[in-house]
This record gives C-alpha cells, sequence and structure tokens, in this order.
C-alpha cells in the first residue's frame, strides 16, 4: 500500500513538492525524494518497524550527531506535533533533509573511503551505551525475521518453492553456522553495530564520505560486523582496498580476524533468510531470495575473501 504522499507531508507543515522521485535502490521501505526549491527531503515510510524500534532508530542517529563524525547520518525531522514518525496504513513515516552525494563505485580509492567510514563508525558506536540500541542481533537465525517461528518451517518451504541444492545446503549448513556464532558472540566484543553497511547506504561528495545512511537495523553485534557485511560481497582488490580504510580507526584482535570467515557466512544465511521474510510479508518477489540464497550457498562452497 502506497500512503497519500500529499496528505503525508502536511505533518510537517509541507505543501506540494516542485518534485518527486524514487531512488534506484532499496526495497525494504517506501522511499521518495521530494524538493520544495532549494529545499530537498526524503521521506520514508517503514513497513514493519514498529514504533518503539523506530524511536531507539532515531535515539541513537541523536547521539551519533554529537559524536563529531567526519560524515553526516540522517537526523529525522520532527512533525509539526513533535512526533518524529508518523503513523499511517502503509507503516510509519520520517521525514529527514536529503544529504548531498551520491553513491560510491568499487574503484580501489571509493572502496577504501568507505572502509575509513565503517572503522570511524565502529570507534564511534563502540562509546555509546548498549541500551542505546534498537535491536539486538545475538540471536538465533529463527528469530530474525517474525514470518518464521522456527528455521524448519522455512527450510520446507524453501525446498517447495525453490527446488534444488542451494535449499537443501541451507537445511544442514543455517544450523551448524547458527551454533558457531553463538559460540563467538559468547567470547569476542560485541557493541552496536550499522548492520546494513553497504555502499547503497553511503553517499560520498568532493573526495570523501558525506553521510552513512539507514540505521534501520542497528543492533548489538560482534564489533566488527559492518566489516563482514561490506566484504562477503567484494572482489579481492575491494578487500585490500576495504581493509585499508578500516584499519586506520579499527584494528581487529587475531580471535577476530580468526572468526571472519565464519562470520561472512552466517551474514550471506542471514541475507537469504531476511529476504525470504520480506518475501513472505509481501515486499519482496521469490527471485529475490533466490538470488541471495544461491549466493550464500556459492560463497560458503568457495571460501569468503576475508583479507589478500
Amino acid at each position: 500500500m502506497a500512503p497519500d504522499l500529499q496528505a503525508l507531508l502536511k505533518n510537517w507543515g509541507l505543501g506540494t513538492p516542485r518534485e518527486i522521485s524514487a531512488p534506484s535502490n532499496g526495497t525494504n521501505n517506501w522511499v521518495r525524494l521530494v524538493r520544495f526549491g532549494a529545499d530537498r527531503y526524503v521521506v520514508r515510510v517503514q513497513r514493519t518497524a514498529d514504533q518503539r524500534k523506530v524511536a531507539a532508530e532515531h535515539r541513537l542517529l541523536t547521539e551519533l550527531t554529537r559524536c563529531g563524525l567526519s560524515f553526516e547520518v540522517p537526523a529525522p525531522i520532527p512533525a509539526t506535533d513533535g512526533r518524529t514518525a508518523v503513523a499511517t496504513p502503509a507503516g510509519l513515516a520520517t521525514l529527514c533533509r536529503q544529504l548531498p552525494g551520491v553513491h560510491p563505485a568499487r574503484s580501489e580509492r571509493e572502496m577504501e573511503l568507505a572502509g575509513r567510514a565503517a572503522g570511524e563508525l565502529c570507534a564511534a558506536l563502540a562509546d555509546l551505551p548498549l541500551e542505546l540500541a534498537p535491536s539486538d542481533w545475538r540471536r538465533p537465525l529463527d528469530t530474525i525475521r517474525p514470518e518464521f517461528a522456527e528455521l524448519g518451517d522455512l527450510f520446507a518451504l524453501l525446498r517447495r518453492e525453490l527446488p534444488g541444492a542451494a535449499s537443501d545446503w541451507l537445511a544442514t549448513r543455517a544450523p551448524e553456522i547458527d551454533r558457531a556464532m553463538e559460540e563467538l558472540r559468547q567470547r569476542l566484543p560485541v557493541q552496536i553495530v550499522h548492520g546494513d553497511f553497504g555502499l547503497s547506504n553511503l553517499l560520498v561528495a568532493e573526495g570523501r564520505v558525506s553521510a552513512v545512511l539507514d540505521f534501520e537495523i542497528a543492533g548489538i553485534d560482534l564489533r566488527f560486523a559492518d566489516l563482514v557485511t561490506a566484504l562477503h560481497r567484494s572482489a579481492p582488490d575491494q578487500v585490500t582496498a576495504f581493509r585499508r580504510g578500516y584499519a586506520a580507526f579499527t584494528v581487529l584482535s587475531a580471535d577476530e580476524e580468526a572468526a571472519l570467515p565464519m562470520m561472512v557466512r552466517h551474514r550471506a544465511i542471514g541475507s537469504a533468510i531476511w529476504r525470504a521474510g520480506v518475501w513472505r510479508a509481501g515486499h519482496a518477489t521469490l527471485e529475490d531470495v533466490r538470488v541471495r540464497l544461491e549466493a550464500a550457498h556459492e560463497l560458503d562452497r568457495s571460501g569468503p575473501i576475508v583479507t589478500v
């Protein structure tokens, strides 16, 4: 269900925008870019998040704006009644100023810039109390989406809808990796992390990262989780550049380095499960699920590239 944008904007005392467009990426939320003269805003409707979680995300963003970061993060603009999230039939709506920049390419230079931003954000989030986290990701894979009460339900569904080697592999491998991650989370440092640190959530301008976007799934996890998100889809030269930038702010211990391959595998499987839940909720296609499932299968088979 698409919201009535004109009616929605009235909550912030805004009239008819001069220009409306949709971003080229993103499937979890309904997003529109609106322009009023020189003023540009982003309207986002979160389809599945509840009021508590969105309020926690906004508190975290407020704290990050005080950390002296070299880049910006979205700052929710209060509606005329003071709310930073407005309830609509389609979900909770927020308004932020559109931040400057374009999404980076996967060039060596821009991958290094992205790595620096990830390392800087990791260091800043390490200083914030865990109570600010909107979510806690130290939990089993079968709890990351509400559409599946148990992993067995998901395995049966995928074997029926996407029969083949990848679905059979997931049913065997996911429980093994889940147990390994539980052990790692008990002995390695945890903190608040972004949760979806990819190039689609970065902006660059004038030779630097100008903004880090979309803290919707920020939460508590192993402190190098955002590094892992960037690594699991990257080529060797991209990994080298990203890690060079990351190390300027955050250096991993030997135990964390050893844990990287397992967490990359876990991230890939979690991504497939997350997308399957979004599909069951009616906001993604079965093809989206297939792509992520087969990518996770291939990564596990070939082995993740974590350092060069």
